[in-house]
């Protein structure tokens, strides 16, 4: 399948960036940073979903391993054709049982996939809020020197205690809207450490993060990948394809049975049009949210470069002694809060692209 490049191009943040992401591990003042490729490593390896689709795996090699047992000894112990249907039905079991592992098989490798998603949406989200809470912590800050500028003011007769009580509020409600981003983070980065094998409350400080160019196909060739890497279908299929031999040996002697078989043929291809359709309605849904998310990267990139142009030039002004450094530190908070938009508007495109990605390997992701 010929397919198009879907390119994620995020500005750089520092050299030990780029080293970070390649090595997996980075340490800055004596601190463990844990990068992206390591978390979906360790993900791999702890993660309790994981750790649960693998016993189901064994638990399926024993069943599939007793189960040819079991059809073997019948085969050995068939004396005539009365025992014909025991045969037959210890074989049956045991295809079904072959299918089964086979299932928790690809099951498991659709979770790793998913899982490593997970982690990717995980890590970002953090980043993000880690942002939020240093614009947060800056704006804290600089309404704690509003409130002191307020305070002189009013000795000096020039405002008013109303005017003060105003700017102490404002100081008191970014407070709060700090202490909730910090309880947020708090609680994704427990999320985080139980994926990744470590202690709840262990310190967990992430590097940033680069991408690379995501493949994916027209919506036409994806919703054909993902309807032929779908198991719910392979699955559909088989039923079919089992019920179509049970119908042969119906038709001649048994037709009650026959017609029987005929109608479920009938129900579950009913049922495998629905999965297809779901299929495409959520492969429709997700190239609509990778259109929107790309065009809002291209808006949000635009206004983090006009802001950082205007913090230049505020600069410039306050090193002349035209502006405070209030008004700089406003102008600073201002762009910051732009250039948050736009990583995020970055972190929301790359995810949009890896679900259609997913979607062509079987694996549809909600929300």
């Amino acid at each position: 399948m010929k397919k198009k490049t879907a390119y994620v191009v995020l500005f750089v943040f520092s050299l030990m960036l780029i080293s970070s992401y390649s090595t997996g591990a980075v340490t800055v003042d004596g601190t463990s940073i844990l990068t992206l490729s390591k978390a979906k490593e360790l993900a791999l390896l702890y993660s309790p979903e994981i750790k649960k689709q693998e016993v189901t795996v064994e638990l399926s090699r024993i069943a599939e391993r007793d189960a040819e047992i079991a059809y073997e000894q019948a085969r050995a112990n068939y004396i005539n054709s009365s025992m014909k249907t025991s045969v037959e039905n210890a074989r049956k079991t045991y295809e079904a049982a072959k299918n089964t592992l086979e299932d928790s098989k690809v099951t498991l490798e659709n979770l790793k996939m998913k899982i490593e998603y997970d982690v990717e949406k995980l890590y970002l989200d953090i980043l993000n809020m880690d942002n939020s809470i240093e614009i947060a912590k800056k704006n804290y800050e600089m309404q704690g020197r509003l409130v002191e500028v307020e305070k002189i003011k009013v000795q000096v007769g020039l405002s008013t205690n109303y005017s003060l009580s105003e700017k102490i509020q404002q100081a008191k409600d970014t407070k709060r809207q700090l202490d909730t981003l910090y309880n947020s983070r708090e609680k994704l980065a427990w999320q985080m450490n139980r994926m990744i094998g470590r202690d709840q409350g262990a310190l967990l400080e992430l590097a940033p993060v680069t991408f690379s160019p995501v493949e994916i196909g027209t919506q036409s060739e994806a919703n054909e990948a993902a309807i032929q890497t779908s198991l719910t279908i392979k699955q559909f299929n088989r039923t079919i394809e089992d019920k179509n031999k049970d119908l042969e040996e119906k038709k001649t002697n048994q037709s009650d049975k026959a017609e029987k078989i005929e109608f479920e043929i009938k129900s579950t291809n009913l049922q495998k049009s629905d999965a297809e359709y779901n299929i495409k309605l959520a492969l429709e849904n997700a190239y609509e949210q990778m259109a929107l998310k790309q065009s809002q990267l291209a808006d949000y990139r635009t206004a983090y470069e006009v802001e950082k142009e205007n913090y230049r030039h505020q600069k410039i002004k306050y090193e002349l002694g035209l502006i405070g450094k209030i008004a700089l530190d406003s102008s600073e908070i201002s762009f910051e809060q732009k250039r948050t938009n736009f990583e995020k508007a970055v972190y929301d495109y790359y995810l949009s692209v890896r679900q259609i990605d997913l979607a062509e390997k079987g694996i549809l992701i909600s929300g």
